[in-house]
């Protein structure tokens, strides 16, 4: 594989080099972005066990490294602020599209669906 492959902008790129052996100034490894689920200031909708929808903030996302995973002490989460209460809550990133959502209308599908099935 070229180097120019790995590179992030090779959709695009008008620089694109067939032999690979250099890199042009605009080149991003692929393999050192990351993209994640919602950014700092976003509205995410929470709907926890008791059958509401609260409303909350992004104030923070951590990222865990390799070692703190192992030792099992914080996974990657995201800092939430509520709206209501002003307390912070943790989201795991694989809580999307269970108990967090980033559209009101999604939260309240899954609330509906929980009702009808009690």
């Amino acid at each position: 594989m070229s180097k120019c492959e790995r590179c992030y902008h090779v959709e695009m790129c008008i620089f694109r080099s067939t032999s690979g052996r250099e890199l042009c100034t605009q080149f991003k490894d692929k393999d050192l972005i990351a993209e994640l689920p919602c950014k700092i200031g976003d509205k995410l909708y929470f709907v926890p066990d008791a059958g509401y929808i609260l409303t909350c903030t992004v104030a923070a996302i951590h990222i865990s490294d390799e070692k703190s995973v192992r030792k099992k002490l914080h996974k990657s989460h995201i800092i939430a602020i509520s709206h209501l209460s002003g307390f912070g809550i943790k989201f795991n990133f694989d809580n999307f599209g269970k108990i967090v959502f980033r559209t009101r209308e999604e939260a309240e599908a899954v609330l509906e669906e929980r009702e009808n099935n009690d």
